[in-house]
C-alpha cells in the first residue's frame, strides 16, 4: 500500500532519475552542532532523515537526483497515530520563530549560518507544514556556499508523508510541492479505496 503512494522520477519528469546515492553534503554540511541547543534537534532530524523521530519506522522510501540542478530528493511515506505527527507538525510551524537563524558547526570545523522560513505547500491531507532552510558558509577552498533545502510534512489519516529536496544549486521548490501533491492524493485514494474493500 504504502509502495503504491510512492511518487517517482517517473512522476517527477526530466531533469530527475532514481538517485546514485546519498548526495556529499549530506555528511559535509548537515552533521552539525547548534549554537542554539533547541535548533540542534533540527539538525539532527535532517542528518538522520527522521523528520518524525527515530521510532516512525518509513513504510516505504525512495531518493532522486536532480541531474540538472544537483539537487537530491527523498520521500517517505510513515505510519504513526495521528497525534504523534501533528505533533511533529506543531514543531515544524514554529520553527521560523524559535530557531529562524542560528549558527552551526560541522565535524570538520566549518561554521554555516542556518535561516528557517516557512514555506507553502499545497491544500492536501489533513494537516501540513512546509519549511525552507538556507544552511550558507565556505566550501573547502574558501569560495562563499549555500545549501538550500525544502522540508515538507504531511498527514493523510494516521499515515504521513515526509519530503527533503536539497542542494547547493537551484532547489526547484515546484518539484517538492509537485511530490507532496501526487503522494497525499495518492494516498487518500489508497486509504478510500482501502475502507471500501472492507
Amino acid at each position: 500500500m504504502a509502495q503504491a503512494a510512492l511518487v517517482t522520477d517517473v512522476d517527477l519528469g526530466e531533469p530527475w532519475t532514481p538517485t546514485q546515492g546519498v548526495a556529499t553534503w549530506h555528511d559535509g554540511v548537515l552533521k552539525a552542532k547548534a549554537d542554539r541547543r533547541e535548533c540542534q534537534r533540527l539538525l539532527d532530524v535532517l542528518y538522520a532523515d527522521e523528520l518524525f523521530g527515530a521510532d516512525a519506522q518509513p513504510r516505504a522510501v525512495v531518493g532522486m537526483d536532480d541531474e540538472w540542478n544537483k539537487a537530491q530528493m527523498r520521500y517517505q511515506v510513515l505510519g504513526r497515530p495521528p497525534a504523534e505527527i501533528d505533533k511533529t507538525l506543531a514543531w515544524l510551524k514554529d520553527l521560523p520563530r524559535t530557531c529562524a537563524r542560528f549558527g552551526a558547526t560541522t565535524t570538520t570545523g566549518a561554521v554555516f549560518g542556518v535561516q528557517v522560513t516557512e514555506a507553502p505547500l499545497p491544500e492536501v491531507g489533513n494537516a501540513r507544514q512546509g519549511l525552507r532552510v538556507w544552511l550558507t558558509g565556505q566550501s573547502p577552498d574558501g569560495e562563499p556556499t549555500t545549501l538550500t533545502l525544502d522540508v515538507a510534512a504531511v498527514r493523510v489519516g494516521d499515515d504521513a508523508i515526509s519530503v527533503t529536496n536539497g542542494g547547493f544549486g537551484d532547489v526547484q521548490t515546484e518539484a517538492t510541492q509537485t511530490a507532496v501533491q501526487l503522494g497525499a492524493d495518492r494516498l487518500a485514494e489508497i486509504r478510500r479505496r482501502g475502507r471500501v474493500q472492507i
